[in-house]
């Protein structure tokens, strides 16, 4: 029986991708370039700093002030726009219900997965969670991962690892975790399991 999920963060649990996509646009503009905000938003999704640093490749500027203009101009944006994925707390309830866990490894920042996290009032089903300044190598090394199976005697066996993109897949499976991958795209690794609907994994679970 699964009892422990370690989650990403944007894309899995909130929806942040087209507030990122938006400040990165408004980046742009006050810097005199523009791009579409569906290619922004599928530079994000790669990843943040492959976002910046494509951008500041394509239009020749110094990613230093992209990344300042974004972060004036994502902060800006309601926290109500990034909402929660629905069907998220339903999940973190059935783990706490089982006596497991639910914990965060994420590459966003920790105060602002703290904001993100306190303003939707979910702090509370997580336990623990590991952000870009604890200084760990980036997904998709599992570093993050072992460390948090450590601390917390994990049993590999009961714990999944639930992201968005390819990279979270293939840190999950290094670390030895079943590995799902929350998405409608084509991906080029080979999830555990693989949806597009947190009902779908609500009811893998159910049976797991």
């Amino acid at each position: 029986m699964y009892r422990n999920i370690i989650w990403d963060l944007d894309g899995t649990i909130f929806d942040t991708y087209p507030a990122m996509a938006r400040a990165f646009k408004a980046a742009l503009n006050e810097l005199g370039a523009d791009a579409p905000l569906d290619w922004l938003e599928d530079q994000a999704r790669i990843s943040f700093g492959t976002c910046s640093l494509s951008l500041a490749t394509k239009f020749s500027l110094p990613e230093p002030d992209i990344l300042r203009v974004y972060r004036e101009q994502y902060y800006r944006i309601p926290l109500s726009e990034q909402p929660i994925f629905e069907g998220v707390v339903d999940i973190c309830e059935l783990m706490l219900a089982r006596g497991g866990l639910n914990l965060i490894v994420t590459h966003r920042g920790d105060g602002s997965a703290h904001r993100l996290l306190d303003a939707s009032n979910i702090s509370h089903y997580f336990t623990d969670r590991i952000t870009q300044d604890a200084g760990f190598p980036k997904k998709p090394d599992p570093s993050a991962f072992h460390a948090m199976i450590d601390k917390h005697n994990l049993v590999q066996a009961e714990t999944l690892a639930v992201g968005d993109r390819d990279l979270d897949v293939q840190a999950g499976q290094a670390a030895g975790l079943f590995s799902c991958l929350f998405t409608n795209r084509t991906s080029a690794v080979s999830p555990d399991l693989t949806f597009n609907d947190y009902g779908i994994l609500e009811d893998f679970l159910k049976a797991n």
